[in-house]
């Protein structure tokens, strides 16, 4: 798989992600037991996908951030 179709992959999934971070933060309250579930996952799983974007961009990141 190339750099450009697993970057499209993981900034899908990391937009999904960050929506479900903000229902489940939001509604956590209405979910109970299921959010004490649901959003600790989702908060790793967020993190992971982040420094998966951040790798897969490092060449901006260091033509841009850290001159």
């Amino acid at each position: 798989m190339n750099k450009a179709r697993l970057l499209k992959i993981v900034n899908i999934t990391l937009f999904i992600c960050a929506l479900h971070q903000i229902v489940t933060g939001l509604t956590g309250h209405l979910i109970g037991d299921l959010f004490e579930t649901l959003h600790p996952a989702g908060g790793i799983l967020f993190g992971v996908l982040a420094l998966i974007h951040i790798v897969l961009n490092w060449a901006w990141v260091k033509a841009n951030l850290l001159k």
